[in-house]
């Protein structure tokens, strides 16, 4: 919310800070060595030392932030953020309730397109007025600065009605004087001398009736200012302008300074005076002709925000000690008959206020820090909010009015509006020229209109013009006129004249009839939202660009404002905001209790729960005190400071968390892989002694005659060719998330799907494998080339895939994270038995199906292996099945056809496979061996109940 501070207040904030900061520093004197403070740089040397110990930051953090983002408050530039949330949180709020009584007489799109005018004439605008207080308009609200002089305009009526009456008659008496004139001439009765009299005679009538028509064409012409200003005394309660100036205006004669300081001051409401009203540098009132006829008047004024939001209004300027009212407030003064006011710190309270229906009573106004009143707008757009009605709508009434005075004129001229044919008490148009006169007489200043008379006859006249319209005198006319024309010897000019005139009877009856239909269906329409109705009236087409911003509305026509101030009051429904120190208190308390929570939480996420929940709760708190009582609390602030303070808090645990863990990490990542010791870093828990059963793959690898290798090499470039050798292959192994579980010399054991549980442990523990075999050829390639090892180094490897107990094992002092069970004693036996089939890595079934065909494997014997009883089916793992050579895939199909002949004991058929198979793969070792168990077979055949599984003797 917009707040206006001093400078001296924001020096205050700062003093505020450096207080407290060094309250802070005084109250934590247990954990500072006590010193004389010399100068500024050992101040800052505490500050520190307090800053960045642990326990300290936890509350200073937050202190820090709240008290920053608290003075904060005071900054127009911040309030922007404020007042944005501010918007939102009225979307949230219940909408409020808008008077009935409020009426938009819109001069809008339609209005200046039909009568082709912008602006409008002043007394067009001053005939729409008359017609408003004729349906029953109680108040008028003038959003329109009559504040200059208008041209002169034309009296229509006048020109239309009156003046081609008076040309008739004078035109039609002078006829009749020259027809006379010439008749007495042929009958002798004017003697030849006196000729030259009554010449003189007529001559002097023709002058005086020739001025008489030139003084009525003048009253053509009418002051269109005072016209408006009579149409505002016979409306009465009409609330003018009186602008509120920024600079000073000389042209505003004393005369009018003075009329407004007596219509509108308000100082004669208060008891004690105030002078904390916003001040007003000059005013520039309406004209006098608008000024001195209306009721009241108002400054038209409007708070605009920084962000170019109107949320907020004055209802009370100080003008050289006077007071004036705002537009809208203006007119509910007048309407709730106010007896007095007084002005609180916070408040204006309107004394003995009487609303519509209602006792009197006293209205308190809440006001915001700046003395102005939040504006509780509608939610909808300009045009769903309050009543409107378009101000064409008044001017197409008396259009069609003056369309049916007219053809009743043209009646009146045959003399149809008489009796017979009408028989009320008074002829028609002499009840219109009568009521017409009434208005005539006030509007040009001989006397004040009666309106309890003028109205009434308005309504008289209008049912009497549709009872003649719609009754029998359009028949009677017609069957007199037939009754004439069916006389005998009737001359002929005069059937003539018969026959026009029942002809034009129907056409001019049956435009009248519509005529007064449609005047009485606007007429009731108009009433409908007219009577007692506290009007607003203004230009709100688009092209006057008369266009503003609401809190709801990127485009909210002006004139709606001052109906949003008025049904503000009207409706009670007043929104406030809360005193300055109530959110910066909720800021720093809630930010310190955030800290002070989330510092006790070591777990991150603990903290930033806990931290959202304080969060939600403050601003849920905030929220709900808005919406119950309409006072808004700032929301932006004490959110974002407790958001940015559980932040900081859980990031500062976890920066000393990370410390401690970096400490762990490096401690004990000379003994344990880096799965184990992160999984041991986010649950410490299982440093406990035991073990999980677990689904996995376990992997044993073993270089081939490596103690003779051993033997021809230094310890030196044992231990480096060693290291090499086992930083290669364990990188591999990682690389596809394997744990290292142990070395012994140059055999890596390791496992896959633990600390970290995942599901393609078997594919990642084959695909590591045959990584490992690549690699070897590269670095025996390289080390054979630098003469490091006296031969290549090739590894054997056995992989198994089952459930498998994993954990710490061990004693509480001394313990092992490692895995046992069947599962990993077949993986390590399965290395072993690479040795007698000649391959180099051997994996189970198990493993087998669950690598989802992604690699070319070679099917060999199902073995019972030494230590396991159940049977095993052992395949080599060749290579990844996209990478594998055609000669090798080739070679792999005859293979597999000579062991379904193995198996079936068809030895010389098997026999010659494997024979094919080597001619694909040469010197495949595999090949080789079925080869000579054929030859041995075929020669000493095993047993008849042989289940073709071979029982093997050796690890």
């Amino acid at each position: 919310m917009q707040s206006k501070r001093s400078p001296h207040n924001r020096i205050s904030y700062v003093w505020i800070f450096n207080f407290l900061t060094k309250k802070m520093i005084l109250s934590f004197k247990s954990d500072l060595f006590f010193m004389e403070i010399h100068d500024e740089t050992s101040i800052m040397k505490q500050y520190w030392e307090v800053f960045m110990n642990k326990k300290y930051m936890f509350l200073g953090i937050p202190l820090l932030l709240s008290i920053l983002f608290s003075s904060l408050l005071t900054l127009e530039s911040f309030q922007t953020i404020e007042n944005s949330v501010y918007d939102l949180m009225l979307r949230i709020k219940p909408k409020v309730v808008e008077d009935e009584d409020l009426l938009l007489v819109n001069i809008d799109d339609l209005t200046i397109t039909n009568i082709n005018m912008y602006p409008l004439s002043r007394d067009i605008f001053a005939d729409g007025l008359i017609l408003m207080r004729e349906l029953g308009a109680e108040y008028a609200i003038l959003d329109i600065e009559f504040i200059d002089k208008s041209p002169a305009g034309l009296n229509n009526r006048y020109l239309e009605e009156q003046i081609p009456n008076e040309f008739n008659d004078v035109f039609y008496d002078l006829s009749q004087y020259q027809a006379d004139f010439l008749n007495a001439l042929q009958n002798n009765q004017i003697a030849l001398e006196d000729i030259p009299y009554y010449q003189t005679i007529l001559s002097d009538y023709n002058y005086q009736k020739q001025q008489e028509l030139l003084n009525n064409v003048n009253l053509i012409a009418r002051n269109n200012d005072e016209y408006l200003g009579r149409a505002i005394s016979f409306f009465g309660n009409v609330i003018a302008t009186v602008n509120m100036m920024e600079d000073l205006d000389d042209t505003t004669p004393q005369s009018l300074r003075d009329l407004a300081k007596e219509k509108l001051s308000l100082n004669h409401y208060f008891s004690v005076p105030y002078t904390g009203f916003e001040p007003a540098i000059d005013i520039k009132p309406a004209i006098n002709e608008v000024l001195s006829n209306s009721l009241n008047a108002g400054f038209p004024r409007v708070s605009i925000d920084p962000d170019g939001v109107r949320r907020r209004i004055d209802l009370i300027f100080d003008y050289q000690g006077e007071y004036y009212p705002q537009l809208g407030f203006s007119a509910l003064l007048q309407r709730m008959d106010v007896q007095s006011m007084e002005r609180t710190k916070n408040s204006l309270i309107l004394k003995g206020a009487k609303p519509k229906g209602g006792d009197r009573q006293d209205i308190e106004i809440p006001l915001d820090r700046t003395g102005k009143m939040l504006i509780n707008w509608p939610k909808e757009p300009y045009i769903d909010s309050f009543n409107h009605i378009s101000f064409f709508s008044l001017y197409l009434h008396d259009k069609m009015f003056s369309d049916l005075i007219y053809n009743m004129t043209l009646l009146d001229g045959q003399g149809l509006l008489e009796a017979p044919f009408y028989e009320g008490d008074y002829p028609l148009m002499d009840l219109y020229e009568y009521m017409e006169n009434l208005k005539t007489d006030h509007m040009s200043g001989i006397k004040e209109i009666d309106l309890e008379e003028y109205i009434p006859l308005r309504e008289l006249f209008l049912s009497e013009t549709d009872a003649y319209m719609n009754g029998d005198a359009e028949q009677y006319i017609l069957s007199e006129l037939q009754r004439y024309m069916d006389l005998p010897d009737l001359p002929e000019e005069q059937m003539l004249r018969y026959q026009d005139l029942s002809a034009f009877i129907p056409e001019v009856f049956s435009a009248a009839r519509n005529q007064i239909k449609e005047i009485q269906e606007l007429r009731g329409n108009l009433k409908k939202d007219l009577e007692g109705s506290l009007s607003v009236i203004g230009y709100s087409g688009t092209s006057t660009t008369d266009i503003g911003v609401n809190p709801f509305e990127k485009e909210y026509m002006n004139m709606g404002l001052y109906a949003a101030v008025t049904n503000t009051i009207l409706s009670g429904q007043f929104l406030d905001e809360s005193p300055l120190w109530l959110p910066m208190l909720v800021t720093i308390l809630m930010s310190l209790l955030t800290g002070w929570i989330v510092s006790r939480l070591n777990h991150p996420v603990l903290g930033i729960v806990s931290g959202l929940s304080i969060l939600i709760l403050t601003e849920g708190a905030l929220i709900a005190g808005f919406i119950f009582t309409g006072t808004y609390t700032p929301l932006f602030t004490p959110g974002i400071s407790i958001l940015l303070s559980f932040i900081s808090i859980v990031s500062v645990n976890l920066i000393f968390s990370s410390k401690e863990k970096g400490f762990i990490r490096s401690a004990f990542a000379q003994y344990l892989s880096s799965d184990v010791i992160n999984d041991l870093l986010n649950d410490p828990s299982k440093l406990a002694l035991g073990g999980e059963e677990r689904h996995m793959t376990a992997m044993f690898t073993d270089v081939k005659g490596f103690s003779s290798i051993s033997e021809k090499l230094t310890p030196q470039s044992l231990v480096s060719l060693l290291n090499e050798y086992l930083t290669e292959m364990s990188n591999l192994i990682m690389e596809e998330k394997g744990t290292i579980d142990k070395y012994e010399g140059d055999a890596i054991i390791a496992f896959f799907g633990a600390p970290q549980p995942f599901q393609d442990h078997a594919i990642k523990t084959c695909r590591a494998a045959i990584r490992m075999k690549k690699a070897e050829s590269i670095l025996n390639e390289r080390m054979l080339a630098e003469e490091r090892s006296p031969g290549p180094l090739l590894t054997r490897i056995g992989i198994n895939t089952g459930d498998m107990v994993v954990g710490n094992m061990g004693t509480l002092k001394k313990m092992d994270y490692t895995m046992m069970g069947n599962a990993v004693n077949l993986s390590a036996r399965l290395e072993g038995v690479n040795k007698q089939y000649g391959t180099w890595i051997l994996i189970s079934d198990s493993t087998y199906k669950e690598t989802e065909d992604q690699f070319t494997v070679r099917q060999l014997d199902r073995v019972r292996v030494v230590g396991i009883n159940e049977p095993v089916r052992l395949y080599e793992l060749v290579d990844e099945k996209l990478l594998t050579p055609e000669n090798v895939l080739e070679g792999l199909d005859c293979f597999h056809k000579g062991m379904e002949q193995f198996e079936a004991r068809n030895w010389s058929e098997a026999n010659n496979w494997f024979k094919k198979a080597r001619k694909f793969i040469p010197e495949d070792a595999p090949s080789e061996i079925y080869m000579k168990r054929c030859l041995k077979f075929s020669q000493e055949p095993p047993p008849k109940d042989w289940d073709g599984v071979f029982n093997l003797t050796q690890k």
